[in-house]
């Protein structure tokens, strides 16, 4: 009687006692962007109305992949970072398909980490090494 108590008492503390997360799973959150994208060129500054986000993963797909960006409402004319925990630089085009050169062909760096608002329209992305 008196092991069945004691096993009984220690399973109970051992239920009852928390075990925390390990550094190593929390240094595993996922690398990404959150952009949030706006009717106005100040994201939202002004009065815009928010049009649209979306979430960008860095390991989603191998460095260099091209990622057409597809919003629902065309009308959008900026775009802000509210989120950056990426440590790869983000390529943001104007054009589908990742076009640097041609008319219309523009494109803005998103550093490691930076948070700012572009007034830029966003048709694909890459992340770059």
């Amino acid at each position: 009687m008196q092991f069945t108590t004691s096993l009984v008492s220690l399973i109970l503390a051992a239920v009852t006692i928390g075990v925390q997360g390990s550094p190593i799973e929390q240094r595993q959150e996922a690398r990404r962007i959150y952009a949030k994208f706006w009717a106005d060129t100040t994201c939202g500054a002004d009065g815009g109305a928010w049009i649209e986000d979306t979430v960008w993963l860095q390991d989603a797909q191998p460095l260099g992949t091209c990622i057409d960006v597809s919003i629902w409402d065309p009308t959008f004319n900026s775009t802000g970072v509210e989120f950056n925990n990426a440590d790869q630089l983000l390529r943001v085009y104007s054009q589908k398909g990742c076009q640097e050169t041609g008319a219309n062909a523009l494109f803005f760096d998103v550093h490691a980490v930076e948070l700012n608002c572009w007034a830029q329209r966003v048709e694909s992305v890459k992340f770059l090494a």
